[in-house]
């Protein structure tokens, strides 16, 4: 398998729509994501709206109205395959201190966001949707264009390596920024290589989310 960037001219992304997806209000991960997909280095990915969370401190608005719309506008003239979601509410809890000393209270919340789903390919967008939720992790893993030597090593296939048990000079590396935890002891420097590509790419394409993404990772030595 090619782990190297892909060629500039095939997966060429216009200078507008690269400030359109800086602009925007996703989250630098979310952001990553989409211009990895719609490079090519990832078939498919899930990119969730959050809007508001209730508890009985107050409401967090994340999102507004015009956010969701300049978002769902963006995915829409990406040029990728889409599925855009109902607005959905999930009822949960959290854990809040009362009193020094005291051990947490759960208290109810509602979070409210949209679900969303972007693809290369009709097929790549239904296999992620058709899995997503479910507790298949390796088919959602594969989906998403994880290496399958760390699917597998995740789903107990294969012996597993955490990265964080790899050499510090490893898991400083740039690429660990753009993988999962889990890696396949037997095959770790070919994922690794996997995530050194998506790290070129957003760094060549979009230096200012790269420094976001990186700013998030104290100790990241830049390759």
């Amino acid at each position: 398998m090619n782990y190297d960037v892909p060629n500039k001219d095939k997966f060429e992304i216009s200078p507008e729509f690269i400030e359109a997806v800086e602009r925007s209000k996703l989250d630098a991960d979310y952001k990553s994501e989409l211009l990895l997909t719609k490079a090519g280095l990832k078939p498919a990915t899930e990119i969730e709206l959050p809007i508001s969370l209730k508890t009985e401190e107050g409401t967090n608005q994340y999102l507004t109205e015009d956010d969701i719309l300049e978002i769902i506008e963006l995915i829409k003239n990406s040029g990728l395959f889409y599925k855009i979601g109902e607005r959905k509410i999930i009822e949960g809890t959290y854990g809040a201190f009362e009193a020094p000393g005291k051990p947490a209270v759960r208290k109810p919340s509602t979070a409210e966001s949209i679900q969303t789903f972007i693809a290369n390919s009709q097929e790549q967008l239904d296999a992620l949707a058709k899995v997503w939720g479910t507790e298949d992790d390796e088919a959602i893993g594969l989906a998403l264009g994880i290496p399958r030597s760390a699917v597998e090593a995740f789903a107990g296939k294969r012996e597993q390596i955490n990265l964080h048990d790899l050499p510090e000079e490893v898991q400083n590396k740039e690429a660990a920024a753009f993988l999962t935890p889990t890696l396949s002891r037997d095959n770790w420097q070919e994922e690794m290589k996997v995530g050194h590509a998506r790290a070129a790419f957003i760094k060549k394409t979009c230096p200012k989310i790269y420094d976001e993404l990186m700013g998030r990772k104290p100790g990241v030595t830049h390759d």
